[in-house]
């Protein structure tokens, strides 16, 4: 699914970003700003109005609420949990490009664990002063934002799409990367077939494929990277017979192991 590129090249933070934790009986009524503030729910839960809208908030939840947007939040009873929330006042710098953000309300975040490392550095970069530390803020604050923009741009994950790509994670970081496609289908909970199907709508490949260049990726790195025996190589990326790896490399390059770490040597 193709997806439009974020309306902004460049942010200027107009102050630190910062959390918030409120008691359970929270009301907030900002004045109107002529900046953007990136609002998203730690913890706890609440009500954001947006222009005479309301939003459930609840931990995840992201509003990138626009300048002179009129925003009140408030809990809703004393049972609920007392409410820790991210804040980022930003504005766009360079050229003025109108943003619709109405997407970006209430949004709730697939990539958490993504999102909240950025939050982090982004809090971790206020306490410093320099230069440096603005820029990278800056560029952590886009990378928040972009997450959040294609987000917005893709259909609801099903939990089905959720195992798979969860698995691809873990093929991409090195494990699962010999797994029978019988046993990937029986942890997405899908037949073969129909496990295939989605996998092969998701990355362009069959799973089988997608395993073994996975692992010939992994193997030309270290081959360029490093100064490991082939036996080495092979065991470190999980093959269990030197010989096959070297067969399987030399189908997939076109050329043996050996041969590809000279040529790389040379260039």
């Amino acid at each position: 699914m193709d997806v439009e590129l974020f309306p902004f090249r460049h942010v200027e933070m107009v102050e630190p970003p910062a959390i918030f934790q409120t008691n359970r009986r929270w009301r907030w009524v900002p004045p109107v700003r002529d900046y953007y503030n990136l609002w998203i729910c730690w913890e706890g839960e609440a009500v954001l109005r947006c222009d005479g809208q309301d939003y459930r908030v609840t931990p995840g939840a992201a509003f990138l609420l626009p300048p002179k947007m009129k925003v009140e939040g408030f809990s809703t009873g004393e049972e609920e949990a007392p409410l820790r929330n991210f804040l980022a006042h930003w504005k766009p710098r360079g050229r003025r490009i109108k943003f619709l953000g109405a997407h970006l309300l209430g949004r709730q975040i697939a990539e958490i664990d993504t999102a909240k490392g950025l939050m982090q550095s982004l809090l971790r970069l206020a306490s410093f002063s320099d230069e440096l530390s603005r820029q990278q803020s800056e560029w952590a604050l886009l990378q928040l934002l972009a997450l959040l923009w294609r987000e917005a741009q893709q259909p609801k994950a099903s939990l089905t799409n959720a195992r798979l790509y969860q698995q691809l994670a873990q093929m991409r970081s090195g494990s699962l990367l010999f797994t029978p496609v019988e046993e990937l289908a029986k942890q997405a909970k899908l037949s073969r077939m129909h496990y295939t199907r989605r996998f092969q709508k998701l990355t362009g490949e069959s799973p089988n494929r997608f395993q073994i260049r996975e692992r010939t990726d992994r193997a030309c790195t270290l081959l360029r990277q490093t100064k490991m025996t082939l036996e080495h190589i092979a065991h470190v990326i999980g093959y269990s017979d030197v010989f096959f790896f070297s067969r399987q490399f030399r189908r997939e390059m076109k050329q043996s192991a050996a041969a590809y770490r000279r040529e790389q040597v040379d260039l």
